[in-house]
């Protein structure tokens, strides 16, 4: 969105002073009513900046692009396909105030009740049943040959109403099952299914992160509550391994780029840190591989740049180490691992508010072997 150009008063040369003393510190600190202040003060560069655009990385290869453009979608591996949900095509409005208390702006989308299937073999992706409902930044798992579909938002990105369904889809019979909907609804959570449990921790609402735990029970089919996160943090990357789920980055309420990283015991109900990201990143994605946690991409919206980082963590080891940077650097992509090929899908090389049909696919297992 361009600056709007507007008269200054008095109070607004003030205002003006005043943030441009204050501007290193908001670049840090800004909250998004100061950030559309300054924006509509023409304070801050017109449209995206600090853009990705592709470039050859090592184990790196461009893959089949999405049908369409998409910000924020999901992915999940199962029987040796990706399948995609939900996500943003349009962003309608933008940098108005919000009529929501304790929403600074209103942000109106046109979300997405798309689900695809894409067949690495072929290349091909295959239009399935919508989702019930359209939905972005929502939590897409698979559990014993289903997909599960859970929380997420609506056309309101920051607005009043998250959302707190719950529904199954059976690839078999290609149907929809609404369950019984998540105690608390939110959006931009991090979900994992670790052993026989739904785990919904964290996430936004109201455009403020929180440190909610509630847990799906797949044997007993109902919710509890479990230990809260250390933190409040939402749009953190997420990764089961050695059964235990990794949160890794994300956002708060002072940043968009967390460098801490904690894992989840579902078994003992308990949280405990590890070591923080090199690269601290909000908007990632992360997937298990061979054992470890491959974190990808992100960025910080209040700071205006995108991460190419790959980061890997060894579990034995307790460190992360660096692997080649993305070939498409973005953050509110999607992520999944087939045949130990890491495919990802859509989401913004720029920061705020942008999408793409960009697909690529990094096989770590070739840099690995490179470095050998």
């Amino acid at each position: 969105m361009s600056p709007r150009r507007v008269r200054l008063t008095r109070a607004a040369v003030l205002v003006v002073g005043a943030l441009v003393l204050l501007l290193p510190l908001t670049q840090i600190t800004e909250t998004g009513l100061e950030r559309g202040l300054k924006d509509r003060l023409g304070l801050l560069p017109p449209g995206p900046v600090n853009c990705w655009a592709s470039a050859p990385s090592p184990g790196w290869s461009a893959g089949v692009a999405l049908p369409e453009d998409r910000d924020e979608p999901r992915a999940t591996p199962l029987g040796g396909s990706v399948y995609l949900a939900g996500g943003i095509d349009a962003i309608l409005e933008y940098g108005e105030p919000s009529d929501v208390p304790g929403v600074p702006e209103r942000v109106e989308v046109a979300s997405s009740d798309e689900l695809l299937r894409f067949d690495p073999a072929s290349g091909r992706y295959e239009q399935l049943p919508p989702l019930p409902e359209p939905l972005n930044h929502i939590g897409f798992v698979t559990y014993e040959g289903d997909l599960y579909v859970v929380g997420g938002h609506g056309e309101l990105l920051w607005g009043a109403a998250p959302k707190r369904g719950f529904y199954r889809y059976s690839p078999e019979t290609r149907e929809w099952t609404t369950l019984a909907p998540m105690p608390t609804a939110r959006g931009a959570a991090a979900v994992e299914v670790v052993g026989d449990r739904l785990v919904v921790a964290g996430g936004m609402i109201r455009g403020r992160a929180v440190s909610i735990v509630e847990v799906y029970d797949f044997g007993e089919g109902r919710w509890v509550d479990a230990a809260p996160m250390p933190a409040p943090r939402e749009h953190a990357g997420t990764a089961v391994v050695g059964g235990l789920l990794y949160v890794i980055g994300g956002r708060d309420a002072v940043t968009d780029s967390l460098a801490s990283v904690e894992t989840y015991d579902a078994a003992r109900d308990r949280w405990a840190p590890v070591a923080d990201l090199p690269v601290g990143s909000g908007g990632l994605a992360a997937v298990p591989f061979e054992g470890t946690v491959i974190a990808m991409g992100g960025g910080d919206d209040r700071r205006r740049f995108v991460v190419p980082a790959v980061q890997q963590f060894d579990p034995g080891s307790g460190r992360w180490t660096e692997l080649p940077r993305m070939r498409s650097p973005r953050h509110g992509f999607a992520a999944a691992t087939v045949d130990d090929r890491v495919y990802t899908f859509g989401g913004s090389p720029c920061p705020l508010f942008n999408s793409s049909d960009t697909v690529d696919v990094f096989e770590p297992g070739s840099v690995e072997t490179a470095r050998r």
